[in-house]
């Protein structure tokens, strides 16, 4: 018999337990875990979800896991991303939610303009970088901020973070709103 719905809030862990019908095998060999870690892995980074530990039995698992935003939230975000990509003929390239982008005080601030730019992804950075105002040479100047906590604050900019490297965006007053391509970021990395 199932149980009742459970509460999903971000941010707060969940211990999950899926079983077999009648407590039947779920896996037969390793071979079936791998393909079940696969889409585990996948349907986590897909919803943003952190797997903290998981347990694998014949007929059993456990998962701990932890919803970082609201699915319904995050959805809206990525079609929104997509649509960007869409109007402007660009490939649409997630930033992982794990990743780190460079932001000055005065974008996290919402002045404007805003600037972003995004080279080629490296280590556990997504390649944006992310300005108001005039850029400075200063070694403070762009603060790191994860993907993550972009998306899940009213960030004026989150809709372009699906550009693919290579491009740039312009945001300024009236709703004035320029993207375009730029191969010297590819050639810069």
């Amino acid at each position: 018999m199932p149980r009742c719905a459970r509460l999903i809030l971000p941010n707060v862990p969940l211990h999950v337990t899926q079983r077999g019908v009648n407590r039947a095998a779920i896996f037969i060999d390793d071979d079936d875990r791998h393909h079940y870690r696969r889409l585990l892995r996948k349907a986590c980074t897909k919803n943003a979800i952190a797997v903290h530990a998981f347990v694998l039995m014949d007929n059993h698992v456990h998962l701990l896991l932890t919803p970082t935003m609201k699915v319904e939230m995050y959805d809206g975000v990525v079609k929104d991303q997509k649509a960007v990509c869409e109007r402007y003929g660009a490939e649409y390239v997630r930033s992982s939610l794990a990743s780190k982008l460079g932001i000055s005080e005065e974008a996290l601030n919402g002045t404007l303009p805003i600037h972003g730019l995004r080279h080629s992804p490296k280590a556990d950075t997504s390649g944006w970088y992310i300005w108001a105002g005039d850029y400075k040479e200063d070694a403070d100047f762009f603060q790191p901020l994860h993907v993550e906590h972009a998306m899940s604050k009213p960030m004026i900019f989150v809709q372009y973070l699906g550009l693919a490297p290579g491009w740039r965006f312009l945001i300024g007053e009236n709703e004035y709103e320029d993207v375009w391509f730029d191969a010297g970021l590819l050639e810069a990395n």
